[in-house]
Parts: C-alpha cells; structure tokens; sequence
C-alpha cells in the first residue's frame, strides 16, 4: 500500500484541483502527508516553510 501512496496522492491533487475549477475557485491546500517535490506537507500554512520536512 505504501508503493501505490505516491500515486493516490497524485491522483487526489488533480481530482482536488479539477473540482476547485468546477467551482470557480482555487485548488485546495495540501492534505496533511501529502508529498509535493520531495517535501511532506505536515498541516498548517501551506506558504510557510516550517510547514513542509524535506524527505
């Protein structure tokens, strides 16, 4: 299950993103261990650094 995590994150990004523009809106922040370019998304403001661990 851990081998397919990367895959289901990226699958969930683009279902967020595509239902954020169905809306009119933005794409949603990161989900909590969502991985994005090498770094773990850990909750709370998705524009401060302190938010993200390089993996």
């Amino acid at each position: 299950m851990e081998k397919q995590k990367p895959t289901i994150d990226t699958y969930q990004q683009k279902i967020d993103t595509f239902n954020a523009g169905q809306k009119g809106g933005s794409a949603t922040a990161p989900r909590v261990g969502q991985i994005d370019s090498g770094y773990t998304f850990l909750g709370g403001d998705p524009s401060n650094p302190n938010s993200w661990r390089k993996n």
